[in-house]
């Protein structure tokens, strides 16, 4: 199934964080992730990326990620967005 990087970006945030679909997850990443923070990048394999989110959900009761703005570039491969971060 082919997907646009807008849908993946939703998908990857309001399903596989909020919903626990840990399956998605294997099926949306790629071969390795660029996890980008202050300062720096870190590049994870695919089973580390995957197992950062399963990891993160064995720490907290409750997480929810909400999608405040989401943009597409036109070439359809790239997308900003921002996010709130709730946990419990």
């Amino acid at each position: 199934m082919t997907r646009t990087a807008r849908e993946v970006v939703e998908l990857y945030n309001l399903v596989v964080w909020n919903e626990r679909n840990f399956k998605l997850a294997d099926e949306l990443m790629g071969d390795t992730v660029i996890r980008h923070e202050v300062g720096e990048a870190h590049t994870l394999t695919h089973e580390q990326a995957v197992r950062r989110i399963v990891e993160h959900w064995d720490m907290f009761d409750k997480l929810r990620f909400d999608l405040n703005l989401v943009v597409a570039g036109d070439d359809g491969e790239h997308v900003r967005s921002c996010i709130s971060l709730r946990w419990s």
